[in-house]
């Protein structure tokens, strides 16, 4: 794996040179200089992050430690679906109301809100705090997924809007996989820390783990509870990755932002 990763950063780096040298480059670093750019496809970047971080961990959590059917998990995620899709479609009144900046900004204290609500996640109970807490970032997802565009098209010249547009779609699809891999490996690293009563770490999954338990009871709810700390630590990580977008744009965006709104 270490190999692996060291020829991707290799690949990164001859692709950056590339884009810096290349008259017409796929990517155009100049648009990184753009401070209100930068902040947008960072947002965009970390906020979807943390909601593929927290459908997968979720889901998992919901089948492998409250023992339900793939069918009745995947039910659970539909408030944030609704609340993602509704906020996503609405965000235009909103702005109208508040204004671009706040509500850029409120979107992601809103799937802050929501995460720490997810923390209340346990072995024993804690459905509702998924439901209520992802439903609730849901909200915050929907409008920082719509304004994005926006304050990144926006903060560009107008010829410069299509590169913006590229930039900031290819955010999102590096976004998803980067949560899946680091916030998603985060939680297993610390699921395979926390020790058995034997003294022995978790190897594999955590139904590797109730596997290797041969029905004890105690080691069994021993690796349900590694495995909610593990989650914990994961939604914790991009509660606080999204509160620090939160600051960031608050210094860096405009009281009066020049970000198209939408229609």
């Amino acid at each position: 794996s270490i190999v692996i990763g060291v020829v991707g950063l290799a690949i990164i780096a001859l692709f950056a040179r590339h884009c810096t040298r290349a008259p017409n480059p796929l990517v155009d670093p100049s648009l990184m200089r753009n401070r209100q750019f930068t902040v947008a496809i960072a947002t965009s970047l970390t906020s979807m992050m943390a909601l593929s971080a927290t459908a997968y961990l979720g889901n998992t959590y919901l089948q492998s430690v409250t023992g339900r059917e793939p069918l009745s998990a995947a039910l659970m995620g539909i408030p944030m679906a609704i609340t993602v899709c509704a906020f996503s479609l609405g965000s235009a009144r909103i702005v109208r109301l508040i204004g671009a900046r706040r509500a850029f900004i409120g979107s992601l204290l809103t799937c802050v809100v929501g995460l720490v609500v997810m923390l209340r996640i346990g072995v024993d109970g804690g459905p509702w705090a998924y439901l209520i807490g992802s439903a609730i970032a849901g909200i915050g997802y929907g409008l920082s997924f719509s304004l994005v565009s926006d304050v990144a098209v926006g903060s560009v010249p107008t010829e410069r809007a299509g590169a913006a547009t590229g930039v900031s779609e290819t955010s999102f699809e590096l976004g998803q996989a980067l949560g899946l891999a680091l916030l998603g490996s985060l939680a297993a690293v610390v699921f395979s820390r926390v020790m058995t009563t034997d003294g022995a770490a978790f190897r594999g999954t955590l139904g590797d783990a109730v596997t290797a338990a041969g029905g004890d009871a105690a080691l069994i709810e021993t690796a349900k509870s590694a495995y909610v700390t593990g989650v914990h630590a994961a939604l914790g990580t991009a509660a606080v990755i999204l509160a620090v977008m939160a600051v960031v744009a608050t210094v860096v965006l405009p009281q009066k932002s020049n970000a198209a709104s939408a229609e």
